[in-house]
Order: structure tokens, then C-alpha cells, then sequence
């Protein structure tokens, strides 16, 4: 449920991000940016291989670790309360800038 979770809410983030650039807001991560001056596809597609190759990465290492050394993860449910916080913040800014 964490892995789908921080899927959607990179998708969600990044849909709330192209709306408040195109009511005047501007991304303030430098590569973000770049890929926005791409087209909004180009940036959909960069933030979410990211996201999704993250989780992929963190996943495996987590999955050849975690037996060895009786690892307990709660870094995706973190990522997810992050990027929950994040969703949260742009919808007040949508709802602010009307």
C-alpha cells in the first residue's frame, strides 16, 4: 500500500504543480524546472520515472537486506506522509490564489 501510495501522490503532485505554474507560480527546484521547460509530458514522465525508480531501487536493496540484518522499514510510509504533506500544501495554495 506505501509503494501505490507514493505512486499516486507523485502523479497528484506533479499534476497540482503544472496548475499553480500555469495560475503564475513558478518551481522552485532547479531541475524540476528544467524539465518543465520541456513540456508538462516531459515533466510528468521525468518526476514520475524518478519517484518510481526510487521506490524500485529502495525496494530491492530493502528486500536483499532486510532478511540478513531483521531490517524494519517505514521509510516508504514516510515518503508517502511526505509527499502527503506536499499535495496538502499545494491544494491550500490552489485554494488561496483564487
Amino acid at each position: 500500500i506505501p509503494i501505490i501510495l507514493v505512486l499516486i501522490l507523485s502523479l497528484l503532485d506533479a499534476a497540482l504543480t503544472l496548475t499553480l505554474i500555469a495560475r503564475g507560480a513558478r518551481e522552485l527546484n532547479p531541475v524540476m524546472q528544467y524539465y518543465i521547460n520541456h513540456g508538462p509530458e516531459v515533466f510528468l514522465l521525468v518526476k514520475y520515472g524518478l519517484t518510481a525508480a526510487s521506490v524500485l531501487i529502495f525496494v530491492l536493496i530493502y528486500e536483499s537486506l532486510a532478511p540478513r540484518y531483521r531490517l524494519r522499514s517505514t521509510i516508504l510510509p514516510v515518503f508517502a506522509a511526505v509527499f502527503g504533506c506536499v499535495v496538502f500544501w499545494e491544494i491550500y495554495l490552489l485554494y488561496v490564489s483564487r
